[in-house]
């Protein structure tokens, strides 16, 4: 388990509680002490588990402020160039538009939370009943729809992130594995002797489920680890180094000799 990283140990951990549970402490011989602090040291752990998958979401919120600002950019140029058009209405309902909304053209420089704010007031004037008409007229729903769900989504990136200790969890996740890692070895040896003592079928059974999930655990993570290898290695040979200016013969120019 030590191999693991944290989302697989977290996996392994939460099996042995569920399998550990099913049979019983006191059938196992498991001090219930002993048992009772590895689930919560394992409700930390699957804890700082989701933190970390909040770091891999972090990496979205650039995606969709750049997605966010482009869009910005976009439709304001729409109604930029509609007050040129020769079509009366559109013309009408770009420069109502566009002086309604002249507050808004710099959001996308904005901090994220800043922009987060001021988008979200845009799309309530935008979805007014004298503003929308003017999208209408314009063809711009398509826009106005992606704008709220690329606001939507920001949201709960940003607020996840808030509300995350993203900075602390790999620290902390070593020293909650540390203290499981003790507590396990300590259950096992208490369920070991038992099972010489008071040997039945359901802690036979038991040992051998343990037994299992262990070695499926070890088995996923040598999978992992060969796709990661491979991975390496593929990326390694498609890299072809080219050769130097040394390396490269020089062509002299021929002469003809008469």
């Amino acid at each position: 388990m030590k191999k693991c990283n944290k989302a697989e140990y977290a996996g392994v951990a939460n099996r042995f509680i569920g399998r550990t549970t099913a049979c019983g402490t006191e059938t196992l011989g498991v001090p219930e002490e002993y048992f009772t602090m590895y689930q919560a040291k394992n409700k930390i752990l699957n804890n700082l588990v989701a933190q970390s998958r909040i770091v891999d979401e972090t990496g979205k919120i650039g995606e969709i402020e750049i997605k966010i600002n482009n869009l910005l950019k976009y439709m304001f140029s729409i109604v930029r160039n509609a007050r040129t058009t020769p079509i009366e209405s559109k013309k009408q309902a770009a420069i109502s538009l566009y002086n309604a909304t002249t507050v808004y053209l710099k959001t996308y420089r904005l901090p994220q939370q800043q922009k987060l704010a001021t988008v979200g007031g845009l799309l309530t004037d935008l979805n007014s009943d004298k503003l929308s008409a003017h999208i209408t007229t314009l063809g711009m729903e398509t826009e106005l729809e992606q704008l709220t769900l690329l606001h939507a989504q920001f949201s709960v990136l940003l607020e996840n992130r808030t509300n995350s200790q993203l900075q602390n969890a790999e620290e902390k996740s070593i020293l909650v594995r540390q203290d499981m890692d003790q507590l396990f070895e300590m259950i096992i040896a208490a369920i070991w002797v038992h099972s010489f003592t008071n040997s039945s079928e359901d802690v036979l059974s038991y040992i051998k489920s343990i037994n299992k999930i262990l070695s499926e655990a070890e088995t996923a993570y040598n999978q992992r680890m060969a796709q990661k290898n491979s991975k390496e290695e593929e990326e390694s040979t498609d890299k072809e180094e080219l050769p130097s200016d040394e390396e490269v013969p020089s062509e002299e120019p021929t002469t003809d000799n008469e």
